[in-house]
């Protein structure tokens, strides 16, 4: 159940992140080339297939690449294994 909630939310989170974008991009199809938009329907939905990705995404990096910085006995299991290099290029990585 906490999966969905966190599912839910990182989506919603993502259609915020993603709509100033659509709305620039739409924008500059109104103003700027002054043409209708060719195939709206195949358009929404690849902004949905979008939101989708991308939530899905930062979903798997939350479940499978996050907590590797958040727990200080995974980052020393790094450090043990000589994967120091690695786990400096990584952790910086997850924003």
């Amino acid at each position: 159940m906490d999966l969905m909630i966190s599912a839910f939310k990182t989506i919603g989170s993502t259609v915020l992140d993603v709509l100033p974008i659509a709305l620039f991009l739409l924008a500059f199809q109104a103003l700027v080339i002054r043409r209708a938009l060719p195939n709206v329907k195949r358009m929404l939905a690849g902004f949905a297939l979008v939101i989708v990705g991308l939530g899905l995404f930062l979903i798997g990096l939350e479940q499978a690449l996050f907590p590797v910085g958040r727990h200080p006995s995974l980052r020393r299991a790094c450090a043990k294994k000589r994967r120091m290099v690695w786990t400096r290029i990584a952790l910086p990585c997850r924003g």
